[in-house]
């Protein structure tokens, strides 16, 4: 991950990883997910995951520029 923002005392840090969607016993990264994590200054964090592509079923849900439109929406910086 990469500090992407920071304001306020507040860093964010944002990136991409293998994440698995599927509700299996075991672990396969079966898709591809965006990850955030926003340190606050009272030392709590926001954290936010969305999932960006399906590989199993080869679709892309959203992309990584329609999470951060979003995230502000939830908090997270802009």
């Amino acid at each position: 991950m990469r500090p992407l923002l920071a304001a306020a005392g507040r860093s964010q840090f944002d990136g991409e990883r293998d994440c698995d969607n599927s509700e299996g016993a075991l672990y396969r990264a079966t898709a591809t997910c965006f990850v955030s994590i926003q340190l606050l200054s009272d030392k709590g964090a926001l954290f936010a995951e969305f999932v960006l592509v399906d590989h199993v079923k080869k679709r892309e849900l959203m992309t990584a520029e329609q999470v951060l439109r979003l995230l502000p929406k939830f908090g997270f910086l802009k």
